[in-house]
């Protein structure tokens, strides 16, 4: 007796069904403009023997239609803060969607270094080093490679190595620490220092 995601227009006193049977699960961005639908019926038998996938959709929270943007996927979609762009991580690359339009752009694939973990040696696609958030603005998301974070524009236009290289130097990984304790600040503010902890791999000596 599962419920469905729906979203009721005050102004237009107007009710628009979001998820359904056919697409289960359905994620709004913060302003609720868009919503990120997801479908695992295709793949629940796989879960015993390989992985959870689902197909992913952009949901038009106007009209409920639906664009699909991704098949048998394996992982969590995040939405931009201003909910123009959803986050995918996929064939070893992280790929950002426009919500309006749909298009997809590859944020890693000409930055020379491997977002993907290089050292899995299980069957099946290598998991992503991950990453450390978006920017309050919206304007970049924070991606990680073995050592460094790098700022990425979600349309693709500037990608810039916060770490300047220094992490694959001294291979050291940097990665971002949040001490924010309100559940609102998720985010990270583009005008506040960055605090990043450090590890060198070899020595497993640590720091900030």
């Amino acid at each position: 007796n599962r419920t469905y995601r729906a979203v009721y227009h005050i102004a237009e006193k107007k009710l628009v069904q979001l998820a359904d049977p056919s697409m289960p699960e359905a994620l709004p961005a913060e302003d609720g403009r868009w919503a990120a639908g997801s479908d695992d019926s295709p793949y629940r038998r796989m879960v015993d023997y390989d992985t959870r996938y689902a197909d992913i959709y952009i949901v038009d929270t106007a009209t409920g239609v639906r664009r699909p943007v991704a098949r048998k996927y394996s992982g969590s979609p995040s939405w931009s803060p201003d909910g123009r762009y959803l986050l995918l991580y996929e064939d070893r690359h992280w790929h950002a969607v426009s919500a309006a339009t749909g298009n997809r752009v590859n944020l890693t694939s000409k930055l020379g270094v491997a977002f993907w973990n290089e050292l899995d040696d299980r069957p099946g696609a290598p998991p992503a080093y991950g990453n450390g958030g978006w920017t309050s603005d919206g304007k970049y998301v924070l991606l990680y490679d073995r050592f460094d974070i790098w700022q990425v524009a979600p349309d693709g236009s500037s990608a810039e190595c916060l770490t300047a290289g220094a992490g694959r130097r001294l291979r050291t990984q940097f990665r971002v620490v949040r001490l924010e304790r309100d559940p609102r600040l998720r985010h990270i503010d583009p005008a506040k220092p960055l605090l990043l902890r450090a590890e060198n791999i070899d020595t497993r000596d640590t720091g900030f």
